[in-house]
């Protein structure tokens, strides 16, 4: 089976792309088409960058929100005092509530406002969550998203564990007999899930600068390579439309002027090219001639042999007149194109009659 050609596909589409754009606006439309296309792209690529920045950006309160919360919650365990666990509550609702909001993104048919939710209480700006979203989304199981994603994972496991370490510690506290060696215990459990938080923070980080460097790195090169695939396209695509429309032109132009059977100049051009050879030669005070040639017996020929053969007939006076390029024109003149006429200086009169008889005589 013959392979199709990609070149020749593509020589097809654009020749009938050509075809259809009969509006004389179609190129200013068509490059309307190619801005718009690269501003897309490029409102697409700022989107990407820019949430992906305000991930980096919601790393950073994540992890001041989670050291804080270790400080407060060891610090209540020393004072006792109320407004020391009201801070950690506070702190701790900010990756609470990004973990709220990946947990809602990971279901099949997520609800946007419980992702909003989330979102806000981690303390993300409310115009970057639409995007952050949309990024999680889409991009999840891209590598570089991936890795970022694995290690908020692991570290959301660990900020459950701290929360319900806190919940321990505050009942041991205000319990009638608070034991020291358990609150010690749970103090040693806060440390602990605090220094294994610490590498998994810096795993998420190097995750969401190598995602920043690569989305940027990826979308120059498409915006590179999409700019003059566009630019050449729609290049290729204008000179078919002008070559398409010139062509329809000269043929509008041919009809208008031309002969339809004998492809010879009709009345019209005939009288625009007689006027041209009066003014040219009234300017340089020469004469000018015109030879006038009948078919005669036409009509015969075309009643006893048929119009078919009457249509050769008339085709042959044009193709077969002795006048050379630049002399003369030649054009039908009758209806039934069985009239042509010719336009020439005088001084070469004489010897015309003879030779286009002997011409056809021939």
């Amino acid at each position: 089976m013959k392979q199709p050609n990609p070149s020749q596909n593509f020589h097809e589409w654009s020749a009938d792309v050509a075809l259809r754009a009969r509006s004389p606006y179609s190129i200013i439309w068509m490059f309307a088409a190619i801005v718009l296309s690269l501003l897309f792209l490029a409102n697409f690529s700022f989107g990407v960058l820019s949430s992906v920045r305000a991930y980096v950006g919601g790393e950073s309160r994540w992890s001041k929100a989670q050291k804080d919360a270790v400080f407060h919650l060891q610090k209540y365990a020393i004072t006792r005092a109320p407004q020391d666990l009201r801070r950690f509550h506070e702190d701790i609702s900010i990756p609470l509530g990004d973990h709220a909001a990946r947990l809602e993104m990971n279901e099949s048919n997520p609800d946007i406002q419980k992702v909003r939710q989330g979102f806000i209480r981690g303390g993300n700006d409310v115009d970057d969550i639409d995007g952050m979203f949309d990024l999680y989304r889409r991009f999840r199981q891209v590598r570089f998203m991936r890795q970022a994603i694995q290690a908020w994972e692991s570290a959301d496991r660990y900020i459950i564990r701290l929360d319900e370490t806190a919940r321990t510690l505050q009942r041991e506290i205000g319990s009638p007999a608070p034991r020291p060696q358990d609150i010690q215990a749970t103090l040693d459990e806060v440390s602990l899930i605090n220094e294994e938080l610490t590498p998994i923070e810096n795993q998420f980080v190097e995750a969401l600068s190598e995602a920043s460097r690569t989305a940027f790195l990826l979308l120059q090169a498409i915006l590179f390579a999409a700019t003059p695939v566009l630019l050449i396209l729609g290049t290729v695509l204008s000179l078919r439309i002008l070559q398409h429309r010139k062509r329809a032109d000269d043929r509008v132009h041919h009809i208008a002027f031309h002969d339809e059977l004998t492809s010879l100049p009709n009345r019209s051009m005939l009288a625009q090219q007689l006027d041209h050879a009066l003014s040219r030669h009234r300017r340089a005070s020469t004469r000018l001639a015109i030879l006038y040639m009948n078919l005669d017996r036409f009509k015969v020929i075309n009643d006893s042999l048929g119009h078919d053969a009457g249509d050769v007939l008339l085709r042959n006076p044009g193709r077969r007149a002795p006048f050379r390029s630049g002399e003369l024109a030649v054009g039908c003149l009758s209806g039934q194109a069985s009239t042509l006429q010719g336009v020439f200086p005088a001084k070469k009169v004489s010897c015309r009659p003879g030779s286009t008889l002997h011409t056809y005589r021939g």
